[in-house]
Parts: C-alpha cells; sequence; structure tokens
C-alpha cells in the first residue's frame, strides 16, 4: 500500500522532520493559487507523479488542464511553493532480501551516479554509519546534524508502520540552511496492514481492498473495471482506457497463474464492486491456450448470464479461435487489439448512458 505523499508527510512530521510547506486544496479551488513557482501533485491517484511548473500563467494553465481532465472536483491536490533550491540527493530505507535492512544515499548529478549504503543494526543506525553518510554527500557541519535526525526519524517510521520502502526523492535547503523534505515516497507492507490500523485508516477505499484482494480502486469513480494477469498489466489497461476517453474504477490483478477457475473467481467477485458499467478483461495469456480460458468463461457466462457488458483483449495462442467463441455471449465483445478493446469500453460505457 503506498501512502498519498501528503499522508506521508503528516506522519514524518510528528518525528520531527521539517518537510517543505504544502496546501491540501479541493481541485475546485485551485483557480485561487498564484503563485511564481509551484509543485503540484494530484491526489486522487496512488503514486501519482508530482510536477513542478514555472510561471503564474504556466500553472494555470495546468490547472486549467487539471479541472477540465478530472470530473469530481471535490478530489485534493497537494501544492507547495517551490522557490528554495534543491539539495542534489536523495534518501532511501528499504528492506532487501540480500543484505536486509539498509540506507541508500545517492548523490545526484555525478557521472556515475555515487551511491552509499549503511546496513541497519538491529534497527537502529550508529552515528558513525551517519558520519560517513554526511560526510559522502559534502553536507555542512550545521546540516550534518539535521540530516542525522532526520536519519533517525526514517528508520523509526520505517520499522514502527511495517514500511516496504521509503524515499526522500529531494531536499531543499539553501546552501547552509536547514534541509526540508520535498518528495517523499512510503510504501507499507500489505501483509502487515492486520496489526497497523493507521496505515489502514490511511488507506483510499480500504474496505475494498482487503474485502477483493488483488482489486485497487481508483479515486475517478470511473464506470470501466479493468481486470488482467499481472498488476502493470492492469495499470496499463487502466491507463488506455483513460487515453481513449474513458474514466476508470480501478484494476484487479488476477495474478500469474492464469487458469479457467482463477479468471471466473475473479469475475465473479467483481461483481461486487459497485457502479461499473463495463469489465476490461485484457488477458496475455503466453503459452497458455487462450480457447481453454474461453470456453471455461463460456461455461461460466452460460449458467450466469453477465449483468454488465464484457471486453476481452486476448493476447497468445489460439487468441483469434477464442475471440470467436467469447463473441457468441450476449454483451460480449472481443478482440486482439488492445486499441480495439479500449474504443469497445468507451462504446459500451456511452451506450448505457443513452
Amino acid at each position: 500500500m503506498r501512502l498519498l505523499e501528503y499522508q506521508a508527510k503528516q506522519i514524518l512530521r510528528r518525528f520531527g522532520v521539517s518537510c517543505l510547506p504544502h496546501y491540501l486544496v479541493d481541485i475546485s479551488a485551485l483557480a485561487s493559487f498564484d503563485l511564481d513557482v509551484a509543485r503540484i501533485n494530484a491526489q486522487w491517484k496512488e503514486g501519482a507523479d508530482a510536477v513542478v511548473i514555472e510561471g503564474t500563467e504556466q500553472i494555470k494553465s495546468y490547472i486549467k488542464t487539471l479541472l477540465e481532465d478530472h470530473d469530481d472536483k471535490n478530489a485534493k491536490v497537494m501544492v507547495e511553493p517551490y522557490a528554495v533550491v534543491q539539495k542534489g540527493f536523495s534518501l532511501s530505507v528499504q528492506a532487501r532480501v540480500d543484505k536486509g535492512f539498509v540506507v541508500e544515499c545517492v548523490l545526484k548529478g555525478t557521472d556515475p551516479i555515487e551511491l552509499h549504503k549503511e546496513s541497519i543494526d538491529q534497527g537502529r543506525l550508529y552515528s558513525f554509519q551517519v558520519r560517513r553518510m554526511a560526510v559522502f554527500l559534502r553536507l555542512s557541519d550545521g546540516q550534518r546534524v539535521e540530516f542525522g535526525k532526520i536519519v533517525d526519524a526514517l528508520v523509526q517510521m520505517f520499522f514502527r508502520f511495517d514500511v516496504e520502502r521509503l524515499d526522500i526523492g529531494s531536499f531543499v535547503s539553501s546552501d547552509s540552511g536547514p534541509l526540508q523534505v520535498c518528495e517523499i515516497t512510503v510504501d507499507v507492507d500489505d501483509n502487515a496492514l492486520f496489526r497497523q490500523p493507521e496505515m489502514r485508516a490511511l488507506a483510499k477505499l480500504v474496505s475494498a481492498k482487503e474485502s477483493h484482494p488483488g482489486f485497487e480502486s481508483s479515486a475517478t469513480h470511473g464506470s470501466v473495471l479493468c481486470l488482467a494477469n499481472g498488476r502493470y498489466l492492469a495499470m496499463a489497461s487502466e491507463q488506455f482506457i483513460c487515453f481513449s476517453g474513458g474514466s476508470s474504477a480501478g484494476f484487479w490483478d488476477i495474478g500469474e497463474e492464469l487458469t479457467g477457475k482463477a479468471l471466473i473467481e475473479v469475475l465473479e467477485r467483481s461483481r461486487e464492486i459497485q457502479d461499473v458499467e463495463v469489465v476490461f478483461v485484457h488477458l496475455f495469456t503466453g503459452l497458455t491456450d487462450a480457447q481453454v480460458l474461453a470456453r471455461a468463461i463460456v461455461q461460466y457466462l452460460g449458467k450466469r448470464a453477465p449483468e454488465r457488458r464484457l471486453v476481452f483483449r486476448l493476447e497468445g495462442v489460439h487468441a483469434l479461435d477464442a475471440c470467436k467463441l467469447l463473441k457468441q455471449i450476449p454483451q460480449c465483445f472481443a478482440t486482439t487489439s488492445l486499441r480495439e478493446g479500449a474504443r469497445l469500453c468507451v462504446e459500451a460505457c456511452c451506450a448505457d448512458s443513452r
């Protein structure tokens, strides 16, 4: 589970770390901001990339684009004034299978990029390890003290909340001024959420995630649910729907083990997801015979007619033959083209709206 950036900063401040001030505002209120340089992070999407924009007119133009592209005017956007100098290094705390718990610091602007690692022993870093990192990063004497406090806070937060990976992409500071955290990414271990009530409360639509493992909801409250065998394939499907003019209700990772039984189980459970008009099933079958999967789906839908329109995009062995089988089912569409599949989803939504 990835925390939204403003959530991560709120927690980090509790550990005494200074973060760049930010505003969390409704998207409809963005037009009132008058800034020369701003860092804007759309918070309705987990893992959204922040954008640094210079110039008042450029900022207003970007805000206008956000307003036009997003239907929910109550969606939150994080806005940071950005009139300070970036420090050229990043910091990461992570669990490594091969090396246990480590802290990595990267010095940017060098070719090749310089990297320094320190291992965490019994949940803490020793002072000599912090000094070695500070020397490596070429920090001033005043910044080294503050850097030590930041590293200590990150390690505490890492173990306190069962974090898998904690990255600070950049710091901001003048040459001798205090360090402030700018970009931060926090991934919490999903398997440890049962003992982290605060993390569960911060999760977006966490009830849907807990009752539907593999499902990741979208804050855009769209109408197309994407199912795929692989998380990144599901995410790509969701993006393609959006690029084609549709809106995503989220995506569901079926899992790497693609069988008829697994696919039917996800189709059955996806019925519980509310406000979905079309289900887009995107399968890269590889060496698995797509006809076998298609026959399992035909048999399942023959017993229980689909409540929503289903669009299948298949790629793999006998994909064309499988598409012919699926097209025989009422309210089902099938293709081997991703572009065509996305178009069919959008058209099916438009038909429902009429």
